[in-house]
């Protein structure tokens, strides 16, 4: 991959290396106050082209229509973590929310699921869940488990008998296929 030529930013003149997707027209660098300063300076570039936008005679007697209807919209949003009753929102209390969370976080703590999902490849659990028939984490988890065991089981297992036998197993695959099928 070719490295971008550093750019000056516009706002603190710093040497930045642009986005390889935007490098022809970005003029600031990623520092938070560039970012500000580049939001101003787009919305005023927005504005000289738009001098017109929501203004008006027309504007003007709808957003006053809008007021009369919610007279209390200003009000609401003073104090936006904690929900006042009949306000309407669509959101339960942040509190429940992260009461929640925390219930969830002890769940996945116990059981380590993330770290034992996170720790297999992604075609490994894909494939487990296509044998398996079972999507939820939960299951797939606790699939892992059970083979992890039967690995280890296999592997170190202090048995006498040392060569192993080599007796038949019954499959969980269907027996003969059903007449009329194709075989593969």
């Amino acid at each position: 991959m070719k490295l971008l030529r550093k750019k000056k930013c516009c706002h603190c003149g710093c040497l930045y290396r642009p986005d390889c997707r935007n490098h022809k027209k970005q003029r600031y660098c990623t520092k938070p106050e560039c970012r500000k300063a580049s939001k101003t300076e787009s919305q005023r570039k927005w504005l000289q082209k738009n001098p017109d936008w929501f203004r008006g005679f027309e504007n003007v007697i709808r957003t006053q229509q809008w007021r009369k209807e919610h007279p209390d919209y200003s009000k609401r949003r003073q104090n936006k973590f904690t929900l006042q009753e009949n306000s309407g929102a669509l959101q339960d209390l942040l509190i429940e929310k992260d009461k929640e969370k925390q219930g969830l976080k002890q769940h996945l703590e116990t059981s380590a699921l993330q770290d034992l999902l996170l720790a297999q490849p992604t075609v490994l659990i894909g494939l487990i869940a296509h044998l398996t028939g079972c999507a939820l984490q939960e299951d797939i988890a606790s699939n892992i488990a059970s083979m992890l065991k039967l690995g280890k089981d296999i592997l170190y297992s202090s048995s006498s008998n040392q060569g192993g036998s080599y007796e038949t197993k019954t499959t969980h695959l269907p027996g003969e296929s059903p007449p009329g099928s194709k075989a593969i």
